[in-house]
């Protein structure tokens, strides 16, 4: 369900900080997971902010921005995916595609995203297949920024597109991975630096 009032941003970041624990074990350290609750209602600004319930307690979350970019595989409105988390005793229990039905449900009847996507970490290889086989592709490879030790991937899907040139958004994805590793270090450091 959309967030009730009476779940506070600091119930949704504590979720937020349960769930990502074992991103932390695995050596990714989510930047959303270290956020206060206030912090987390302010980056999801004018977007929604969907949970999961066992009781009072919030056992998962996901949250999507309205925002208006301009890339070369969108330019134009669009809803930006971000904040998804579930507690790990409640995962494998389909809470995260429930809460994902009911965001992308928000977006198609909000009507103003023209593109949908999402950033994630390189090495989140399992929240990559699960959008990739929900027509998803991946866009582009990009750097994070210097407080982030990870390399992030794009993926994005186009729903009021019928055709997508999957072999040129492949290309390009290929194309900015092996700049951005050519060039930068994660936490956007400079690989070569002269003097």
């Amino acid at each position: 369900m959309k967030k009730p009032d009476w779940v506070s941003w600091d119930n949704v970041q504590e979720c937020q900080r349960k769930a990502h624990e074992v991103n932390r074990k695995k050596g990714v350290d989510m930047n959303c997971s270290h956020l206060t609750g206030e912090q987390l209602k302010k980056d999801v600004g004018d977007g929604i902010c969907f949970v999961a319930l066992d009781g009072k307690t919030v056992v998962g979350t996901c949250s999507y921005k309205n925002s208006s970019i301009k890339r070369w595989w969108c330019k134009g409105n669009s809803a930006y995916l971000c904040m998804d988390a579930v507690i790990p005793e409640y995962q494998g229990l389909k809470i995260y595609s429930q809460l994902c039905e009911v965001r992308n449900e928000s977006i198609e009847k909000d009507a103003r995203a023209t593109t949908i996507w999402i950033n994630t970490a390189e090495k989140n290889t399992k929240l990559q297949q699960i959008y990739l086989k929900n027509g998803y592709q991946r866009v582009q490879f990009s750097y994070t920024g210097p407080e982030a030790l990870y390399y992030s991937v794009i993926l994005a899907k186009w729903p009021k597109m019928t055709t997508v040139e999957r072999s040129y958004l492949r290309l390009m994805y290929w194309l900015s991975k092996l700049v951005i590793k050519t060039i930068w270090k994660p936490g956007k450091r400079l690989r070569f630096s002269i003097g």
